[in-house]
């Protein structure tokens, strides 16, 4: 569980009234804009690259980088993406009900204030961080995933922790591939403090130091999909601006269903996989159709497999080494 501590932090002190009156002007501005997209019709979307742009630029003037970014997204999805209609309304949706948030940022809670501020692009000194509670644990590295946003490069390490059984992640960004990183081996074990960011489910945290440890433990698992499906669901009620939502899974296996993998468990509930083709194989390789244990993140009920558990080992998946 999160620590009241942390829900102490208020970032409307952080930063000045004009920079909040900012972002809630960058917030109108934004409703106004997605207006226009859904009178032009969203499958427009495609044709309205320089646009969009433009918004990102405008919305980094009104100091809303977080909001800039989200836009930004929309020039770099594919053509499949506009040929969905529903993933596309559930975008615009997602930034629509966050703009009306932080328009009406007075009336939320404080928690909620924190939220919506960190997703506009309001940074928390990584000194309040640390000046909160943390959680004390064995932590066990469940993977890493590396990605590129608006030409920022970032590492993600996934935490489990032994006896929280919360899962966290450290996130690094980097000027370049090949800047210095913290390393963390995934399949591993370290002793840490950990200090959550403050939000609602919040996963993403600091720390001092951390040490190498000889304990070992079996990360905490939701056996079947049906307890993971609520899962997921209980933490998007909670939260439904989270977009990965990871979960240790157990008792699971592959099966193919309308010419996509899915995963599957022995009550016959699947999800459709997102794994891209070379990571797919390898998981093949490793576990072909048999049951097999697994980290995933979820997302709009579709699952990325990050690494696995089959004989009693662990592997992990990602592009550069499948």
């Amino acid at each position: 569980m999160q620590n009241s501590e942390n829900q102490q932090i208020n970032l409307t002190k952080t930063i000045s009234p004009e920079r909040l009156q900012n972002i809630k002007d960058g917030a109108d501005f934004l409703v106004l804009k997605l207006k226009d997209f859904l009178r032009i019709g969203l499958v427009n979307l495609a044709n309205k690259q320089n646009e969009i742009i433009n918004i990102y630029r405008r919305l980094v003037d009104y100091q809303a980088v977080g909001l800039a970014n989200m836009v930004y997204k929309l020039t770099e999805i594919d053509n499949n993406f506009y040929n969905n209609n529903l993933k596309i309304s559930i975008y615009i949706s997602k930034l629509y009900l966050i703009c009306q948030g932080i328009k009406n940022l007075e009336n939320q809670t404080q928690d909620w204030q924190n939220q919506l501020l960190t997703i506009a692009g309001v940074s928390i000194p990584e000194k309040k961080i640390l000046e909160t509670t943390p959680i004390n644990d064995y932590w066990f590295v469940l993977s890493y995933q590396r990605g590129q946003t608006n030409k920022l490069f970032y590492k993600k390490t996934w935490f489990i922790g032994k006896d929280s059984k919360k899962i966290v992640f450290y996130i690094q960004y980097l000027n370049n591939e090949n800047q210095k990183e913290k390393i963390f081996t995934p399949g591993s074990y370290i002793k840490s403090e950990f200090y959550l960011y403050p939000g609602i489910e919040s996963m993403r945290i600091l720390f001092n130091e951390t040490n190498e440890t000889n304990e070992n433990f079996a990360p905490n698992s939701i056996e079947g999909l049906e307890n993971a499906i609520k899962n997921y669901n209980n933490i998007k009620i909670k939260n439904p601006f989270i977009d990965d939502i990871p979960i240790v899974l157990t008792n699971v296996f592959i099966i193919k269903r309308n010419d996509k993998f899915a995963l599957a468990d022995k009550n016959g509930f699947y999800i459709y996989l997102n794994n891209n083709k070379l990571e797919t194989f390898k998981i093949f390789s490793i576990i072909g159709y048999n049951y097999f244990s697994c980290f995933v993140n979820i997302n709009n009920l579709e699952a990325k497999i990050i690494s696995v558990w089959f004989n009693n080992s662990y592997f992990f998946i990602t592009d550069e080494n499948a």
